[in-house]
């Protein structure tokens, strides 16, 4: 109403009446600012990247907090899978994190591997540079390294960058007292 106040484009325009002419200004304008604000959102879906990350015991069972199957001799073991949905050249450098306790450990694998007591997902290395969706699943098993009762949450989290969104859930390890 400012920009009209100041300056109103429809006063130029000879065949709008002059007592319409705020109306016609005001609707111009918010027809430029529509066009400019639509704009913004094309650009910015065309930049961002959409990651989901996601925990889960079956494909039924994709809660905020997953309990984590206990396998035998102290492996736990839980599935996950990773969406990106987007620009995907966002992922350089970008990697995930799961930090563990110290009690456990795990193996490396080809879609992620372990720097002392955290799990590290190298996205750009995962990624499939010919798409702009990708969906990855595996299996992460970790390994009880002490006879010590364990109850933890653990969730994952990334080296964000401008323009990444990040969705992801968390797992339980909870071994109960015999």
């Amino acid at each position: 109403m400012l920009l009209t106040d100041f300056f109103n484009i429809a006063e130029y325009i000879r065949f709008i009446p002059s007592v319409r002419a705020y109306e016609f200004g005001l609707t111009i304008y918010i027809a430029i600012f529509e066009m400019i604000y639509q704009g913004i959102l094309i650009i910015w879906d065309k930049y961002k990247l959409h990651i989901s990350f996601i925990f889960y015991i079956s494909e039924m069972d994709k809660s905020d907090v997953v309990p984590c199957a206990r396998g035998c001799e102290g492996v736990f073991m839980i599935n996950y899978f990773i969406k990106l949905h987007g620009n995907l050249n966002r992922l350089n450098k970008c990697k995930m994190y799961l930090d563990t306790n110290p009690i456990l450990g795990s193996q490396t694998r080809s879609d992620y591997y372990c720097e002392g007591n955290t799990v590290v997902w190298d996205l750009d290395k995962i990624r499939n540079s010919c798409s702009a969706k990708m969906l990855k699943s595996g299996k992460l098993s970790l390994i009880k390294e002490r006879d010590e009762y364990i109850s933890l949450e653990l969730r994952p989290k990334i080296n964000k960058k401008w323009g990444i969104i990040f969705e992801t859930n968390g797992f339980r390890i909870d071994e109960g007292r015999d």
